[in-house]
């Protein structure tokens, strides 16, 4: 999406982002992390992990999770499975005490989450679980965006389709490979080329 994204292969890839300044700390407040996935592995792999406050993945049970960090208050959104092999637009959102997963814009889960999320002053990984070496992300990320005492969509929104363009370059592994280059972004000219 956007011509260019974080390409996680599982095996070791993650971002880890210091949290020393505690921006990302949750406690009670409403909250929403929203990212576009293209999942490409098999189930529990990381989004984001705060390493004491709170956790995002796909999780084992085949549908979008969020947990605090040691692994209580788990909730599973309930309609649908998450998707892969394809952009996604993923939203895990706490508004008025209620924890609503998002795909696409359509709520695929609504639970009371009221619980007090632990602060982290240490740090927090991207693409990777935040204890061991386990649940790393197999595929892309991109537009990855954590807002702390915000509830971005407070219900169903639309959510527009990224553009894939058709006939350009070569797919590898169901994804359009070497069809962008890459243009640093400037005033007057922030759009991606076609090679």
């Amino acid at each position: 999406y956007y011509g260019s994204a974080a390409r996680f292969d599982s095996n070791g890839d993650y971002l880890e982002v210091s949290n020393s300044s505690g921006n990302l700390n949750i406690g009670t407040k409403d909250f929403t992390v929203e990212c576009w996935c293209f999942h490409q592995g098999g189930s529990d792999d990381t989004i984001i992990s705060d390493t004491t406050g709170w956790t995002f993945t796909y999780g084992v049970s085949g549908k979008l999770r969020f947990y605090t960090a040691n692994g209580s208050n788990l909730v599973d959104a309930s309609v649908q499975g998450y998707i892969s092999n394809q952009w996604v637009h993923c939203v895990v959102e706490r508004y008025n005490g209620r924890l609503t997963f998002y795909q696409n814009g359509a709520a695929v889960g609504d639970h009371a989450y009221t619980h007090n999320i632990a602060n982290n002053s240490a740090t927090t990984q991207v693409g990777k679980f935040h204890s061991g070496t386990v649940q790393y992300w197999d595929g892309y990320l991109q537009d990855l965006r954590v807002y702390i005492g915000e509830a971005k969509y407070k219900g169903g929104f639309d959510c527009v389709r990224p553009w894939v363009p058709q006939n350009f370059g070569t797919l590898q592994n169901g994804i359009l490979a070497n069809a962008w280059r890459a243009t640093k972004d400037a005033p007057g000219r922030n759009w991606p080329l076609l090679n």
